[in-house]
């Protein structure tokens, strides 16, 4: 069975690969992965903040950890900067998401907003409760 890296290395597009490696340059380590079936995650925390990257299927996407609140990476990216990645309409299974949002210049925007703003993990919630209130 493959590892998180191998599939990271293998089955990634560029752009997951590439904030991956700038994740790791920035102080960022691997502490944990699950390799599972289609699915596979990898955990790169900090000190005050986690990312975990993950394939599900053929399709990647990444949560952020803070003060133990898990957020969703394009619910934070959302809240930062006022445009809903979710108001696209995609044609076709994207292959990561944020829908169109390159991870390797918004992840690190993501990461300084979290660390910056005192009241980010709040606004973040509000986006995700307002968001579970529209699809169910």
């Amino acid at each position: 069975m493959e590892s998180f890296r191998e599939i990271l290395a293998n089955w990634a597009p560029t752009d997951v690969r590439d904030a991956v490696a700038e994740l790791e340059h920035s102080g960022f380590h691997l502490a944990t992965e699950d390799v599972r079936g289609m699915g596979a995650s990898g955990r790169f925390e900090a000190d005050d903040i986690s990312i975990i990257v993950s394939r599900d299927r053929s399709q990647w996407l990444a949560d952020m950890v803070v003060d133990d609140q898990k957020l969703d990476f394009d619910a934070v990216q959302t809240t930062r900067t006022g445009i809903d990645s979710w108001d696209e309409k995609p044609t076709s299974k994207p292959e990561q998401l944020p829908i169109g949002v390159a991870w390797l210049s918004e992840l690190p925007l993501c990461i300084t907003w979290l660390r910056t703003t005192p009241d980010a993990v709040p606004k973040v919630r509000a986006t995700q409760r307002r968001r579970a209130t529209a699809i169910f």
